[in-house]
C-alpha cells in the first residue's frame, strides 16, 4: 500500500501489510501530507488502482477536496494509477467541497451506499458505480 496518510498507513501496517508512507506536510486538523515533497513521491511511482477519498462528489463537477493541497494530492495520485476508485458515503454524493480534484471522467469506479436512483448520473457518464 502506498499512502499519504499516516492513519492507513498505521492500521495497514497493523495487519501485517507492507506500507509506502508518502511524506510531505500534514496540515493542522489534515489527513494527509501534501506540497511539492509528495508529488515528487507520486510522479515516479506506477499503481494498478488507485483510491481516493472524497470530501464531495458530483455527477458533473467530479471529485472534489476541501483544500488546494488535497486536491493536487489526489490529481497526482490518480495521474500514478491504471484505474481510479471512489468510495464515497451516500451522504457526500452530489456535494461539491471548495476544490475539484478529477473531472467526473477521470474516474473509474465509484462504490458507494447509495441506492442506484441517486448513482444513476455516474453510470450516465461512464462511472462504473458498485453499491455494497
Amino acid at each position: 500500500v502506498m499512502t499519504p496518510s499516516p492513519w492507513v498507513a498505521v492500521a495497514c501496517n497493523g495487519r501485517g501489510i507492507a506500507v509506502h508512507l508518502i511524506g510531505g506536510a500534514l496540515p493542522p486538523g489534515g489527513a494527509a501530507a501534501t506540497g511539492a515533497e509528495s508529488a515528487l513521491t507520486l510522479s515516479r511511482l506506477a499503481a494498478e488502482v488507485t483510491v481516493l477519498g472524497a470530501c464531495g462528489l458530483d455527477a458533473e463537477h467530479g471529485l472534489s477536496a476541501d483544500s488546494d493541497g488535497e486536491a493536487r494530492l489526489k490529481r497526482a495520485m490518480a495521474a500514478a494509477g491504471d484505474v481510479v476508485v471512489v468510495p464515497v458515503s451516500a451522504q457526500k454524493l452530489g456535494l461539491r467541497a471548495r476544490f475539484r480534484a478529477l473531472e467526473p471522467q477521470e474516474i473509474d469506479v465509484v462504490v458507494t451506499d447509495a441506492g442506484a436512483e441517486v448513482t444513476a448520473g455516474y453510470a450516465e457518464r461512464g462511472i462504473e458505480v458498485v453499491h455494497g
